[in-house]
């Protein structure tokens, strides 16, 4: 769910007289027309927590309405009822499971086999830690006999780890690092497993703490106490060696450090002078971190030398910026005595360029100390981004996917470390102004020295989907000899993100789109039968209950997913079994008691619908374009039927996001509920070029951005309007961050008579200053025929004229130090504005980037916003 961070990423985020035709039927009864009043409860508890926030809310508002008779309430008075829901989210928010990973074990008291689940879940004041719990497979207990217990405290940690003045905050890499994933946690971040001997290994500040979980002697030890070897630098994307789980590594300061858990030592395997700043290793460009979503530059092969037992090999990426422009960003808090350079490439201007080194990492038995050597990988032949690169399973082959500056046209890449051979599998290619997606659906199944044979996702129907991919070649050919055979059918979309593979019955599991644009949900298909159209689809989930999903594999019990519905927001764990080939697995799930599916154990206790996350209408119409387009509207607190509202239209409307899902993102879209709190309607639409709707849809905005966008939103917000009764017209805003600042910038420039204000964060105001490869997919290069870049400009050609003249319509906010859409966009906005005599409101954060990460300048900014929505809307 990255991109719905990006969307997020603030929390986490003309007149058009179109005609759109009444299409808001219910899809099958999948989504409802209108939601549930008060939601499933669990119990007394429960129902009494109900009653208990409508209550508070309703005497907190009863109480500022007293000081403030009018209703207009003040910027102190908002601050304390926003503390109010804020305290009331804190309740919900440690509850989220992230990074659930598995293992397999034996029960030495039974001899039965258990799988135990990892995961990490927040503590609000600590941040996240590490849980698990164990569950039988063959068992369909009471959930109280699978406990989920603590693994690592923190506050142990704290205590023997760090003092208090080696307590301090984020490096600047690991900062940028979480900047790029759109990570806001803090504690344990990620960990890492060696499912085998059960390592574990993580990052505490600039510790490297490791840990053996051993059940038959740890089982019911309670929180335990990992040791930490402490670095001189914040280890970053720490992992440990899958054939020796004795050494791990991890990047840091440009480099990339090994460490041995016998010796305590940390060894620098791959050195660069000091003088070579332009240089680094270990981690991908920030191109290819922020736009293709890849952060590792390294990648420990998964078997060790046969004649050399101790010794490892582990590629590295080689990361030369040397013809990237440098930006200079000034820290204000520092007087302007002090910039930071970033290496940013900007819309037509030279991209970093990566290569590959092999280190070969032994460990001496005896000492258990660590030496290196490396060599170069000239072998494979690089295209313009590395979007992908990882192992076979059996360590024979590296595969690489390459990319070229276009991105129109992708090479799947093998290299054979042993005898030095490198072959093309396979090219993809996109037709004419289209573009190539990049995926994690890639399973290699067969690898030899002449043949490999994978399961390979591809968009040439113009929807993503499965296929069986053989690749041959003889001695000396350099392209391989594809054969292909589609295994998924259909105009809808296989999920990018996870795919498993059970070779024994040669299943594949993936999520999709099969059923609705919407809905996600867990489907397989059987890879060794002849397939001629979806029919052998089979969908395993309801779309009521698996959303949201992410997997890891356990051989004996299947996939384990993370799970969350609309209805149910809750998380935890589903057993999916097979019993035998010939039949359907058995779906359990572990946390989701109100599901149509029996539970197993509890993983984390069930949060509850108390009626505080308010539950949306979905709605579908016909736009601008002819295409059904979906939306979504939130109602206020204790709406009257009949009575219009202020409407809080919040946009991202840009590609790669899917706003309005079945699915429960009740804390991505939290200040939408906050909205609601405070007597807004909060409508939500995915325009034309929104993800999973297959290339046609996405393609749409290509050479296109910011002129299909508003129409199609204006559509959406009238089309709500006639049907639900509820919005005020005459009160409408538009909020929304990056993308969706932009998009909110050209609504009250082209639709100011239809948007009464605007709320812009960190806005992209001119394309040819941002970055490369998210411009040039959907742009083309700068110098490219037909002006687009001019024709999506905010400011422009005296566009800054059409912006309104009144006071109090246009709010625009920005971090000072953004790394990404830099404040430059926001300089010349304001510039512009000047010059057109256009008044304009303004806030800055001095020390906040892309995101708002700070939690006292996340609560300034949400006063902030909803002092000038009640004040102005």
């Amino acid at each position: 769910q990255r991109n719905l961070k990006k969307a997020m990423s603030d929390s986490t985020t003309n007149t058009t007289s179109s005609t759109s035709s009444s299409m808001s039927q219910p899809i099958s009864g999948l989504i409802p027309e209108t939601p549930v009043s008060s939601g499933p409860s669990f119990g007394p508890a429960a129902a009494a927590a109900s009653v208990d926030w409508t209550t508070q809310w309703a005497n907190l508002l009863k109480q500022e309405e007293q000081l403030q008779p009018d209703g207009r309430f003040g910027f102190e008075q908002i601050g304390r009822l926003l503390s109010a829901m804020r305290a009331k989210l804190s309740q919900y928010a440690w509850r989220s499971v992230a990074k659930p990973r598995a293992r397999n074990y034996t029960d030495p008291t039974t001899g039965r086999p258990l799988v135990r689940f990892y995961y990490l879940v927040a503590n609000n004041f600590l941040g996240q830690t590490l849980w698990y719990v164990d569950v039988d497979p063959d068992s369909c207990s009471d959930p109280a006999t699978n406990r989920h217990k603590q693994l690592v405290n923190l506050l142990t940690i704290k205590s023997q780890l760090l003092s208090s003045s080696a307590n301090r905050g984020l490096s600047r890499e690991e900062e940028l690092l979480q900047e790029r994933k759109r990570s806001f946690s803090t504690g344990i971040v990620d960990y890492d497993l060696d499912p085998n001997s059960g390592t574990i290994v993580f990052a505490y500040q600039n510790f490297v703490c490791h840990l053996v979980d051993n059940p038959s002697v740890f089982n019911s030890a309670g929180d335990f106490e990992p040791k930490g070897i402490e670095a001189p630098h914040t280890p970053l994307n720490l992992a440990l060696c899958p054939s020796d789980p004795r050494i791990a590594a991890y990047a840091a300061e440009r480099t990339v450090y090994c460490i041995c858990f016998d010796s305590k030592q940390i060894l620098a395997v791959y050195t660069l002078p000091a003088e070579t700043k332009t240089i680094s290793a270990g981690l991908p460009p920030f191109a290819v971190q922020e736009e293709f979503d890849r952060f590792h530059g390294f990648w420990w092969r998964p078997v060790g030398d046969e004649a050399n037992p101790t010794s490892q090999d582990l590629i590295i990426e080689v990361v030369d910026e040397s013809s990237v422009q440098s930006i200079k960003i000034v820290d204000p808090l520092k007087g302007g005595l002090e910039t930071d350079s970033f290496s940013y490439p900007r819309a037509g201007t030279p991209n970093a360029v990566s290569s590959l080194v092999n280190v070969s990492v032994s460990r001496c038995a005896d000492a258990g100390t660590l030496v290196c050597t490396n060599r170069p990988v000239d072998q494979l032949q690089l295209d313009e981004y590395l979007v992908r690169i990882d192992w076979t399973q059996s360590g024979e082959a590296l595969l690489a996917q390459s990319m070229n500056r276009r991105q129109d046209l992708l090479r799947l890449l093998a290299y054979y470390p042993d005898s030095g051979l490198s072959i093309c599998l396979l090219e993809e290619s996109a037709p004419s102004d289209r573009w190539i997606e990049v995926h994690e659906l890639i399973r290699p199944l067969l690898v030899t020295d002449r043949r490999v044979e994978l399961i390979w996702a591809s968009e040439d129907t113009g929807y993503r989907h499965l296929y069986h991919v053989t690749c041959c070649w003889l001695p000396g050919d350099s392209q391989a000899k594809v054969v292909r055979r589609q295994l998924t059918f259909g105009d809808w979309q296989v999920q990018p993100d996870h795919l498993s593979v059970d070779v024994a019955n040669g299943w594949l599991y993936f999520n999709s789109t099969r059923v609705d644009p919407r809905c996600v949900q867990l489907c397989r298909v059987n890879y060794l039968a002849n397939h001629e159209s979806s029919s052998r689809i089979e969908i395993l989930t309801t779309a009521h209950n698996v959303f949201n999903s992410s997997s890891s594999s356990s051989n004996s019990a299947g996939l384990p997913k993370t799970c969350s519905g609309l209805a149910f927001p809750e998380q935890g764990v589903a057993l999916l079994t097979v019993h035998c080939s010939q039949h359907s697995p058995e779906a359990r799930l572990c946390s989701l008691k109100t599901a149509n599916l029996p539970a197993i154990s509890l993983l984390t206790k069930a949060i509850g619908c108390d009626n505080f996350f308010l539950q949306p209408e979905y709605f579908q119409f016909t736009g601008p374009g002819g295409q059904t387009l979906y939306g979504l509207l939130f109602k206020p607190f204790n709406c009257v039927p009949g009575r219009q509202y202020p409407t809080l239209q919040y946009i991202y409307g840009g590609p790669h996001v899917q706003l309005v899902t079945n699915a429960f993102v009740g804390f991505s879209f939290h200040r939408v509920t906050k909205a609601c709190y405070f007597g807004f309607c909060v409508l939500i639409v995915d325009n034309r070029g929104s993800e999973n709707r297959g290339r046609e849809f996405a393609a749409e905005i290509r050479h296109k951005l910011g002129s299909l966008e508003l129409p199609d939103q204006v559509a959406g917000l009238e089309f709500a309007a006639k049907k639900f009764g509820c919005i005020d017209l005459n009160r409408v805003g538009l909020f929304g961050w990056s993308y969706g600042g932009y998009l909110t910038l050209i609504g009250m420039r082209d639709f100011n008579n239809i948007y009464r204000l605007g709320v812009a964060g960190a806005p992209v105001t001119e394309w040819e200053l941002y970055d490369t490869a998210y411009t040039e997919r959907y742009m083309g290069l700068p110098d490219g025929p037909g002006g687009c870049y001019e024709a999506s400009s905010v400011i422009g050609a005296n566009k800054a004229s059409g912006f309104p003249g009144e006071a109090n319509r246009l709010l625009v906010v920005h971090g000072s130090i953004d790394e990404n859409v830099h404040y430059y966009h926001t300089a010349k906005l304001l510039d512009k504005l000047v010059l057109a005599k256009k008044p304009y409101n303004l806030l800055i954060y001095p020390s906040e980037r892309h995101g708002l990460r700070n939690a006292l300048s996340k609560d300034h900014f949400e006063t902030c916003l909803m002092h000038f929505l009640c004040q102005h809307l």
